[in-house]
């Protein structure tokens, strides 16, 4: 879309996040896939490109591979406020203020969401009763 255009239908990119996610770690015995999806107002894609992000979520590695083994193990313990939140809100921090820094003069908000996908599990075990529909 040429710059300076405005349009109601935002740009979207679809990712495997299994196939993505067996690249980066192929362990078969890996229980889970995780994503980061990052979403923005023009504000931001204005002057910032996909590197940039990369690059804020490597300066976060440590942080987001804490959060993947936290997401891995929690199951039913699950508590969003225990440390996702703050590292999530972080990176969206660094982003705004990185468009921000670099001129932008449009609205900047940054939505930084983690999720992890569940890998098929192959079995030829009948379902169990939770399992069956109702």
């Amino acid at each position: 879309m040429p710059k300076g255009v405005i349009s109601i239908i935002p740009e979207t990119r679809v990712c495997d996040i299994i196939a993505e996610g067996r690249k980066v770690n192929p362990d078969p015995m890996a229980k889970t896939h995780q994503g980061i999806i990052v979403q923005g107002t023009d504000g931001i894609w204005d002057v910032v490109v996909g590197q940039d992000i990369q690059n804020f979520l490597k300066i976060r590695g440590q942080a987001l591979k804490g959060l993947q083994k936290y997401l891995e193990n929690a199951k039913e313990n699950f508590d969003a406020e225990a440390q996702i939140a703050a590292v999530l809100e972080r990176i969206a921090q660094d982003i705004v203020t990185f468009a921000v820094t670099r001129g932008s003069s449009d609205d900047c908000t940054a939505i930084i969401t983690m999720v992890s996908v569940e890998k098929e599990r192959k079995t030829n075990a009948p379902p169990s009763k939770e399992q069956l529909p109702r």
